[in-house]
């Protein structure tokens, strides 16, 4: 028992140093380039070049785009069998289906648009890009929810006023 204590010690001693190497190896590993963490402050460690404001629109745009396609095609896919009543002229599409294309691309290109200019440095409240989106979806929705081909004009088409406006409620809502 009195050669446990220190033999206990000992391997205390000698495997904390070998923890923190360890740890900063694995540490190092999540940092490009560097072999060893710095633990130097902040200040001193160099600044990432921001990015130019043009390159911020237009990966704004993309990600409302994709936004938009994507949220839409989901929500539609999510909501279309929700009621019976299928729209005129056609038997695969119901005004469920319609009402959930219009939210869910709403609702992507807004958050499209946002969280891209957010993690860019833009400092735009979340309302101005979701009335630009709003003011991109009015088209879409002026088909009306009876109008058989309102996803596929989405797809084709409609994801562009979406993307376009919330991107631009976005920049007209940035604080400078």
């Amino acid at each position: 028992m009195r050669l446990c204590l220190p033999v206990l010690m000992f391997a205390t001693v000698a495997v904390s140093p070998l923890r923190a190497q360890q740890r900063d190896i694995a540490r190092s590993a999540f940092v490009p380039n560097e072999h060893v963490v710095s633990r130097a402050p902040a200040a001193s460690q160099p600044q990432a070049k921001p990015r130019s404001h043009g390159a911020r629109v237009a990966l704004q745009f993309l990600a409302a785009s994709a936004g938009a396609a994507g949220g839409g095609i989901g929500t539609y896919l999510l909501t279309r069998d929700l009621s019976r009543e299928r729209v005129a002229g056609d038997e695969g599409y119901t005004r469920s289906g319609n009402a959930g294309y219009l939210a869910g691309s709403f609702a992507g290109a807004t958050l499209g648009a946002h969280l891209v200019g957010r993690s860019m440095g833009g400092k735009a409240p979340l309302w101005a890009t979701s009335l630009g989106a709003l003011v991109g979806t009015v088209p879409l929705a002026a088909l009306g929810l009876d109008e058989a081909w309102l996803p596929l004009y989405g797809i084709a088409l409609g994801w562009i006023p979406q993307a376009a406006f919330a991107t631009a409620g976005f920049e007209m809502g940035e604080r400078r």
